[in-house]
This record gives C-alpha cells, structure tokens and sequence, in this order.
C-alpha cells in the first residue's frame, strides 16, 4: 500500500534534552527537569474542567500553551473540528479511576 500522504515513519515524541538512556538502545526514559507537584497538577486539572464544561476553546489553547513549553498554537482550527467543537454539549468523564 505504501506511505499516505503526510504520514510519518517515525514519530518524535521527546526532543533529546528530554530524554535519558535506558539499558536497551531504543527505549529511552522521559526525564522532568521542571516536573510538576502533584497539586500544581491537580490545579491544572481543575482549570481544564472549567474551560471544558464552559466549552472554551481559547481557554483550552491558553492553558496548553501555558502547560506544554513546546506547544505551537495554530491560529486556524480546521472546520471539521470546529463543528465538531460547536456542536458538543457535554462531555462526562469517570474520574473514579483517576489517581
């Protein structure tokens, strides 16, 4: 079938500051040199609750940009999503399971 356009053999997920050797050669270990409390995450978690329930998406894109140092908004939403985004209502999440 071969590759589609746009997609990637390999997916980057960790630039090589972020990462740290492990005993096999290609499984690498994410390291947190800023790592967060888990206050501060639960903080940010009560945040996101907020501008989801409110259906915020400015919201949401500051609070990812504020929380991931490496996130590049896009300036444009791409029309499926943005339906997508004005058509949803709710969203119910268990957090039961959550720790």
């Amino acid at each position: 079938v071969g590759l589609r356009p746009g997609e990637k053999l390999v997916e980057e997920l960790l630039v090589d500051e972020e990462s740290g050797p492990t005993a096999h050669p290609r499984i690498f270990r994410a390291a947190a040199p800023n790592g967060m409390s888990l206050a501060e995450v639960e903080r940010y978690l009560a945040r996101l609750r907020v501008v989801v329930d409110a259906n915020d998406v400015q919201g949401l894109l500051q609070l990812l940009c504020e929380l991931v140092e490496s996130y590049a908004e896009q300036r444009q939403i791409a029309p499926e999503v943005a339906g997508v985004a004005a058509s949803a209502r709710s969203v119910t999440i268990n957090h039961a399971n959550v720790r």
